[in-house]
């Protein structure tokens, strides 16, 4: 099931939701309203975004360059 995460208000990022099932992590981005999945994402690592000062930097820490992803 695929559920919201919070997140911190970010300029880039309008919305992070994952499946626990799957592993997968979805970001939703407000500068060009594209989707990207990213693939073998850890709870703790999604879970994350509820507790990171800044959600655009988090992503750029903890997932991308990190796991395979594609726009969705």
């Amino acid at each position: 099931m695929i559920r919201d995460i919070a997140h911190s208000a970010s300029s880039q990022i309008s919305s992070v939701k994952y499946d626990d099932e799957t592993l997968e992590l979805f970001v939703l981005f407000s500068s060009n309203g594209k989707t990207y999945r990213y693939d073998g994402v850890p709870v703790a690592v999604a879970d994350g975004f509820s507790i990171a000062v800044s959600a655009g930097k988090y992503l750029n820490a903890a997932v991308k360059d990190i796991y395979p992803y594609s726009q969705v």
